[in-house]
């Protein structure tokens, strides 16, 4: 149709048109040269160019301008309800034809109905009769058209439900793009080869906006659901209160979007329900990403991931009520479990800061809120001897052999999941740490406490004394002759030219006694017999004590060459010694090879010479004890006394830098010398001075009421001040009247401030000069240890007790004072309230006027410990052998002598009387064996008898016995019959 407008062709069936002669296309219908205003429709046209053999081309509708004529396209025609297949070429084509309409055409094999709603140059459309592929996981829906265009073509596609592979996503189908570079199997789905696309599930209509071309274009159906993988960072049990997720998600096509749901529990039991948390959009077939989310409460999580992807589909169904198939758990915990320290008995003082070697502490850890992670483990570590314990791997204390390294620290393991240790003892008596914590399974570290213990493992000891009347009797009573004791070997030539001092420990053997008194020792002695041309050897035998001190030698004994015998060592003054406590015995001689045995010697060869140490004969030692006897009566007071034998203080290093404020008056004015008596150099800081109208009494001059004071008068500082150097203060203005002068300042040893000191000198005035009447001190002190102390010692060189006037009543006070020599001892102490470590303590001194820096010579200052609880009850009884019985057990008050006598308890009796007692503290410290005495009561007066001789009278005068005279023999005899 050339030039022609405004005709209906309509229900044609057009097929296999043949050549027309010429080399131009062949078309079923052909419109040209501005054909106009035609409808073409309802035809049918098939096989287009068949038998082409000149190059022509064969088409099914074919619209085109004129050739050679410009701007002749054919225009505003309607290509509609057309069916068009296997023509050979194309089935449509539109070349330069603007503004024509093509609706519903239909293209063939697989039918195609499309509008062509919009377009801009050329295009051509043909049916499709072999699909390609399809990319894995996705459909078709039997459409397909092969499109090619110069600058864009709008098209839409008709369907029918029955087309569609997947009735459940048919809102998500678009129309794809196959080439042979198509990611997937070919196919594009999507990129820059269209501007819009879209679909109208109620028309049954897709369309898509063309922009590329040599392509197949088909509506297909992503029918495939995304997968996706969540994984929780860290462990199960977390401490940090965020949870950190890693996820990543994986389409067949495109991805659309990633969501996070959880679902919480406080209890592991009760469930809030899933919710989303987090949305990401995505696209693409692959996707990760990191999410944290931060400080969320304690408690469990579930945590789901949920993908889809750009057609709709979804991994899982997240309709309400929400249940993922799968989720992964975690649990959060940031409280840190909570260890209790429990302290058995005994025990005494505040915290049960006193312990003894047998006192249990437990340690008990919780993890405290509901249903936490739990404790994982329990650790500690003990201070002693100047160290923190463990310090290695095998450094084992009290049984405990389980060490571990945690965080870069050797700790004993009291509890984890193979170690559940307990209780802990300690093994050595005085100043012991115990730092303590536990760990929970989420890794919560508890705070370290550290808390500190005396140990006093040492009972009180307690002594007897009689009062008045008591006697004693010398006996000559031998007890215990010839013990044997089979525990005590030497080698045969451990002796030998050791005659000087104690004699070392390889010749002393261990015994222990059941007497009071040791006067002599019997060994069984001779020598060898090539000591025969050396005359034999002198023998002395001393007694050592458990610590290895020399508390007695014996007259020393000749012992002849191959003279076999007993021989008895003599100690003169005797030794007293404690029933039980262990004493060694150490024989020396003058020459070698001196050697004893007891009569088992006989079984060996004389002169034989054994091997060193292989050869062993045991001794016999023999007391004479008792070898007095006390009388005493009902009446005579018995005194008991007492005294914790472990009362002893400690001098603890490094010492209290004393960094001393004397003051001289100076005419009308004031030096203040300050003098640092050491033990390190140091330096002043902060110094400044008041004047007062009034002075300041000892307990009220501290730092907290300086503050209070206005008018200070800064001085210059800091001050280098070494050890024996003095810092002169000159000419401190004062003005008649003042009462007194206070001067302030800091002590810094390596930078560190580890005194403070106030210093107040008191004035007199006359004629407007200053006279000094005496000063004051008050220091505060830092516990500058790494361990808590009770005690704080100041030594004054060359005062008396008379020159201090007052002392500050604060910690430790009253002071204990005491002189030795030339030195005053200032103790304060106070055991139930210790010093910890890096807290400050205030003391304070007042002298009189004679006390300056000419007068003390040295001051020397330490913290110091005492570790005895230094308390004791007496306990007491009695036996009476003319009653057979004990007294019931009698206690004195706490730390009080106990006096009484046999009347007391309601024994009247005569002879022999035993009294048992002992002493316990605080910690029920004492001996095992109570200590015992005999003694013998004497009730009885003598019997006096009076003889009167010749000459006498028989009738004496009334109120006379007898009479006689100057040569009467008068004899009086006296019986005591008492014990």
């Amino acid at each position: 149709m050339e030039s022609s407008h405004h005709n209906d062709v309509t229900y044609n069936t057009i097929n296999s048109t043949g050549w027309n002669g010429y080399s131009d296309p062949v078309s079923g219908i052909y419109l040209t040269a501005w054909a106009s205003y035609n409808n073409i429709t309802n035809n049918t046209v098939t096989h287009s160019g068949e038998g082409l053999s000149l190059g022509g081309h064969g088409y099914g509708i074919y619209l085109r301008d004129y050739p050679g004529l410009q701007d002749s396209g054919p225009h505003n025609n309607t290509i509609a309800g057309n069916n068009l297949s296997e023509n050979r070429d194309c089935d449509m084509v539109n070349r330069r034809s603007p503004d024509n309409i093509y609706l519903n055409n239909t293209f063939s094999s697989y039918p195609t109905t499309a509008n062509i709603t919009a377009y801009e140059g050329n295009f051509t459309i043909s049916g499709v009769s072999d699909p390609p592929a399809m990319p894995t996981g996705v459909e078709n829906i039997s459409k397909f058209l092969d499109i090619t265009t110069e600058d864009y073509i709008n098209v839409t596609i008709h369907y029918e439900d029955s087309d569609l592979a997947d009735a459940s996503n048919e809102g998500t189908m678009v129309i794809w793009k196959h080439n042979s570079s198509g990611p997937f199997n070919g196919w594009y789905y999507n990129g820059s080869w269209y501007g819009d696309r879209g679909i109208d599930t109620t028309a049954n209509e897709i369309w898509v906006n063309i922009t590329d071309s040599g392509s197949i274009f088909a509506p297909l159906q992503d029918t495939t659901p995304p997968s996706s993988n969540l994984t929780i960072q860290g462990p199960y049990w977390d401490n940090d209160g965020n949870i950190d997720i890693y996820w990543n998600a994986s389409d067949n096509v495109n991805l659309s979007s990633v969501e996070i749901y959880w679902n919480y529990s406080s209890d592991n039991s009760s469930w809030d329900g899933w919710m989303r948390i987090h949305t990401t959009t995505v696209s693409g077939t692959y996707a990760e990403g990191y999410l944290s989310i931060i400080d969320v409460n304690e408690g469990w999580y579930r945590i789901a991931i949920w993908a889809i992807d750009g057609e709709g589909n979804a991994e899982w169904d997240n309709a309400t009520p929400i249940t993922p198939p799968t989720y992964n758990e975690t649990a959060i915990d940031i409280t840190s479990p909570e260890t209790t320290k429990s302290v058995g008995t005994p025990t005494y003082g505040p915290d049960n800061v006193w312990v003894n070697l047998s006192t249990p502490i437990t340690l008990s850890a919780t993890d405290p809120k509901d249903n936490a992670s739990g404790v994982a483990a329990t650790y500690y570590r003990i201070w002693y001897n100047g160290g923190w314990h463990p310090n290695a791997t095998d450094d084992y204390y009290c049984t405990n052999e389980n060490i571990t390294l945690y965080n870069g620290t050797y700790y004993y393991v009291y509890y984890n999941e193979t170690v559940d240790f307990g209780p802990i003892h300690f093994c050595e008596e005085c100043v012991h740490y115990i730092e303590f914590f536990s760990v929970d399974i989420a890794g919560n570290e508890e705070n370290h406490t550290v808390q500190a213990h005396f140990v006093d493992n040492t009972p009180p000891e307690v002594t007897k004394e009689y009062g008045e009347p008591f006697y004693i009797v010398d006996t000559e009573k031998l007890v215990d002759q010839k013990q044997t004791n089979d525990s005590l070997y030497w080698p045969y030539f451990a002796l030998g030219n050791e005659t000087s001092g104690p004699p070392p420990l390889y010749n002393a053997q261990s015994f222990m006694p059941n007497a009071t008194h040791l006067d002599a020792v019997s060994l069984y002695l001779g020598s060898l017999s090539d000591m025969n041309s050396l005359g034999g050897a002198t023998v002395t035998v001393t007694i050592l004590d458990s610590d290895l001190n020399l508390i007695g030698t014996s007259t020393p004994v000749y012992v002849g060459p191959e003279n076999l015998t007993w021989y008895q060592f003599h100690f003169d003054p005797s030794i007293t010694l404690i029933p039980g406590q262990t004493y060694y015995i150490a024989p020396t001689a003058d020459a070698y090879q001196c050697v004893w045995w007891m009569s088992s010697f006989d079984n060996y060869s004389r002169g034989m010479l054994w091997a060193g140490g292989t050869s062993y004969t045991s001794y016999d030692y023999a007391f004479k004890t008792e070898y007095y006897k006390r009388f005493i009566t009902k009446d005579t007071p018995i005194y008991l006394n007492a005294t914790d034998s472990s009362d002893t203080i400690t001098k603890l290093s490094p010492g209290v830098p004393m960094v001393w404020p004397f003051w001289e008056a100076n005419g009308t004015s004031l030096d203040c010398h300050i003098y640092n008596f050491g033990p390190k150099d140091a330096t002043l800081v902060n110094l400044s001075y008041v004047n007062l109208s009034s002075d300041i009494s000892l307990e009220n001059l501290n730092w907290s009421n300086m503050d209070a004071i206005s008018g200070w008068q800064n001085l210059v500082s800091p001050i280098p001040l070494n050890v024996g150097a003095t810092a002169i203060l000159s000419s401190l203005s004062v003005t008649d009247g003042d009462a007194a002068v206070i001067i302030r300042y800091n002590v810094s040893v390596d930078g560190e401030v580890v005194a403070r000191f106030i210093g107040e000198v008191l004035l007199s005035w006359s004629g407007g000069v200053p006279t000094i009447t005496g000063t004051r001190v008050n220091f505060d002190v830092h516990n500058n240890l790494t361990h808590l102390v009770n005690n704080f010692e100041l030594e004054i060189e060359n005062i008396t007790i008379d020159n201090i006037t007052d002392w500050y009543e604060g910690w430790g006070w009253p002071a204990n004072i005491t002189e030795e020599g030339n030195w005053v001892n200032i103790t304060w102490i106070n055991v139930t309230d210790p010093i910890y470590p890096c807290n400050w303590t205030h003391f304070g001194l007042e002298f009189d006027e004679g006390v300056n820096q000419s007068v003390i010579e040295d001051m020397i200052a330490n913290w110091t410990v005492k570790c005895a609880v230094g308390s004791y009850q007496i306990w007491y009884r009695v036996y009476s052998t003319a009653a057979g019985a004990w007294t019931p057990w009698q206690s004195g008050p706490w730390n009080e002598s106990v006096i009484f006598t046999l009347a007391d308890l309601g024994i009247l009796d005569n002879c022999t009387h035993y009294i048992e007692y002992y002493a316990i503290d605080d910690l029920y410290n004492n001996y095992t064996e109570v200590l015992n005495q005999t003694v013998y009561v004497d009730n009885t007066a003598p019997t006096i008898t009076i003889t009167v001789g010749d000459p006498n009278c028989s009738n004496p005068p009334d109120g006379y016995d007898y009479c006689v005279t100057t040569d009467t023999v008068i004899t009086i005899n006296a019986t005591d019959y008492g014990c």
